[in-house]
């Protein structure tokens, strides 16, 4: 069984399913023979009851017993069930105030993305950019992701959207209705023009292939080689990726690594943990990763997940730097807080803002079309620290520069890691008390493409 943490995935232990106690309804009055089996048996798929109101009985159940707040959540009758019209309200109804992650997709998105690393997109991670009055000031591109639509169109980090079909950006996001056509859609055939500051493009969706490893290089900086490797999602393909460009690394005999997990918003935890084990290696060899913890009911499956044994990839580092931001997430989190338990000996300067804040995690599972991803359990370290909904702040105080591409020792938060390295120290220390104030970068949307910037 995969389970899920914070849109990322687990190891093979915990509740025997994915929707624990909870399975979807099923009746034989409303399944049809299978014509085309002699047997005359019955499509099983047929046999679940797929109507609005068997679809949100079945969410409302779930959300009473594996959701993490099961015993928070409030009781309704199946008329106030049915009066919120669909599952997707009905669940954002139910959610706790702390869960800003639970949400439901369509079974092939998840599928495609999560297992076959693929997805039908425009292929770009915008952000609303506000200015110090908290005022919108511009649509920003962050990251257009390699062999999308908009890199073949040339859309690049640092270009400035304007307006779209006609519309101007403020228009868009002053009407819900124009965000969901635009940032918040499914994988559904449509195209659009783009107005940007110098330029117009004209983009249909279309599918790709994600690559996880967007980024990586080796720079000679005094006297010490450094790795730079910016890691994108935590997904199906991702350890072979990661397996390819830490052998480069080892054999290049790096001294330093600066990982970047900037507008990562997680994945399969199986994945943190062969990454956190590729930095780490001897330092961390079977220690725990992560302890995971699920609600009353369902606590005796409580559990660790430790880092793997030998690796002969791994590069056995004592210090890593890792970029983040607001828009890293689960998976991501993970591999900060676990290599920074006290007993893996790995220390760990993070640099940039503090990240998204998600110490929770999904098993989820399929019903009709769909796949639920409810908050189901908590994650904590080895020390037993995983108090950070508010995020893990960085030791360093680092600004997304959209000027230059990533992996450029010009970038400001590479040559942030760059600038502790020859000084040992910040070039500026990160202060809590203007944590509210400080980031004026906000994604559109939340839940799936809000995390992974699939757009």
């Amino acid at each position: 069984m995969i389970l899920l943490f914070s849109s990322c995935k687990k190891d093979t232990k915990g509740p025997p399913s994915g929707l624990f106690d909870v399975k979807p309804s099923t009746s034989l009055k409303d399944a049809n023979p299978d014509s085309s089996k002699s047997s005359g048996t019955f499509d099983t798929q047929s046999l679940l009851v797929c109507n609005e109101k068997s679809k949100m009985k079945f969410v409302y159940d779930v959300m009473h017993d594996s959701y993490y707040w099961a015993d928070e959540t409030k009781v309704l009758t199946l008329e106030q069930i049915y009066a919120h019209g669909n599952d997707v309200t009905l669940l954002n109804d139910l959610k706790h105030k702390k869960d800003r992650f639970s949400y439901i997709m369509d079974i092939k998105s998840h599928d495609d993305y999560f297992i076959k690393g693929e997805t039908k997109s425009f292929g770009f991670t915008p952000a609303v950019i506000k200015d110090e009055n908290d005022a919108f000031k511009e649509l920003a591109v962050r990251f257009v992701y390699p062999d999308s639509p908009m890199s073949k169109a040339g859309l690049k980090r640092g270009d400035t959207i304007v307006g779209i079909d006609g519309f101007d950006i403020l228009t868009i996001l002053r009407s819900q209705t124009l965000i969901d056509k635009y940032f918040d859609s499914s994988s559904e055939d449509m195209s659009a023009d783009f107005e940007l500051e110098d330029r117009n493009i004209t983009v249909a969706k279309g599918s790709f292939k994600i690559k996880t490893v967007s980024t990586y290089k080796i720079v000679n900086f005094e006297n010490k080689k450094v790795a730079y490797l910016h890691f994108k999602s935590f997904i199906g393909t991702s350890n072979d990726a990661l397996d390819a460009v830490f052998t480069k690394f080892k054999e290049s005999a790096v001294d330093e690594l600066v990982l970047d997990l900037r507008y990562n918003g997680g994945g399969y935890v199986h994945v943190a943990r062969h990454l956190a084990t590729l930095i780490g290696g001897s330092y961390v060899y079977g220690k725990v990763l992560e302890r995971t913890l699920f609600n009353v009911k369902y606590r005796k499956y409580d559990y660790d997940t430790k880092f793997e044994g030998y690796n002969n990839k791994a590069l056995d580092l004592k210090r890593v730097f890792i970029i983040a931001d607001g828009n890293t997430a689960s998976a991501s989190e993970i591999i900060i807080n676990s290599l920074s338990a006290k007993d893996n000996e790995v220390e760990v300067i993070q640099i940039g803002t503090p990240t998204y804040g998600k110490p929770y995690g999904m098993i989820g599972g399929k019903y009709c079309d769909s796949f639920i991803l409810p908050i189901q359990f908590a994650g904590v370290n080895a020390d037993g620290f995983g108090e950070y909904d508010e995020g893990l702040y960085p030791l360093c105080r680092g600004y997304d520069n959209l000027k230059y591409e990533l992996g450029n020792t010009n970038e400001s938060m590479f040559s942030d890691a760059l600038f502790y390295m020859k000084n040992g120290k910040c070039k500026e220390y990160y202060k809590k008390s203007r944590a509210k104030v400080e980031d004026k970068s906000k994604p559109l949307t939340y839940g799936f493409r809000g995390l992974h910037g699939l757009y």
